[in-house]
């Protein structure tokens, strides 16, 4: 069991990283990039391109490691998975994606469809990803966010 004090060194080494106080999940294991991601934005080819802003060490970034997977197990979708703690630029193609959806809050999983983000993970915000995927192949495809 982590302690008070190593739990709280943790949390001020997230924050030097760029992601300021509002972290969706920072203590954890770590991980590595789902299996059927790619891991630049130039390797997507999909009709439908996700972006999924992820950190190594984050325990919700980790739950829903599956569930990106899944998504990108289809055909006609490509899920950009990017690392932001330790991956400077990855860090700052996030925070201009931030910028570009006027997002409030800076935190890990963000994920990015067209135009509409979530931040963390639920099984609503599942259900809401779905819908948007489904939503982007019936119009054949969505646009990646401008910034990227």
């Amino acid at each position: 069991m982590t302690s008070l004090r190593s739990r709280r060194a943790v949390l001020r080494l997230c924050g030097t990283v760029g992601l300021g106080a509002g972290l969706a999940g920072c203590l954890g294991d770590g991980g590595e990039t789902p299996e059927q991601a790619v891991t630049s934005p130039e390797s997507a080819d999909a009709a439908v391109v996700v972006y999924w802003f992820w950190g190594d060490g984050c325990p919700v970034c980790d739950d829903q490691k599956g569930f990106i997977d899944e998504i990108a197990a289809t055909s006609e979708t490509d899920v950009v998975a990017l690392e932001v703690y330790n991956d400077a630029e990855n860090r700052e193609l996030f925070n201009d994606v931030i910028d570009e959806h006027n997002i409030q809050r800076e935190a890990v999983p963000t994920t990015v469809i067209g135009s509409e983000h979530w931040i963390g993970d639920s099984s609503d915000i599942r259900d809401a990803i779905r819908a948007k995927l489904s939503d982007c192949r019936e119009e054949s495809g969505c646009q990646p966010p401008a910034v990227v």
